[in-house]
């Protein structure tokens, strides 16, 4: 009787981490599709892949290049 309650406890303690194992898995997948749906949207939104920059508009900050002035940038005076 006693070998019956031990394999009846094994069992149960088996299905409740495979349950929790499934769990898990379903929310990494869950993850894992959400990210790429919003990355996808993201990326028709702006019109450029991650880590690259938009090709919208130029920066406001660019600083025209001066051959040879000195002048970092500057214009010349």
């Amino acid at each position: 009787m006693a070998h019956i309650e031990k394999h009846t406890e094994a069992l149960k303690g088996s299905q409740e981490a495979f349950e929790q194992l499934v769990k898990e898995r379903l929310r990494q997948a869950v993850r894992v599709a959400l990210i790429s749906v919003l990355e996808e949207e993201v990326t028709a939104f702006i019109g450029a892949q991650p880590y690259e920059p938009s090709r919208a508009a130029p920066r406001s900050t660019q600083w025209p290049l001066h051959a040879q002035s000195g002048n970092h940038g500057r214009p010349a005076s």
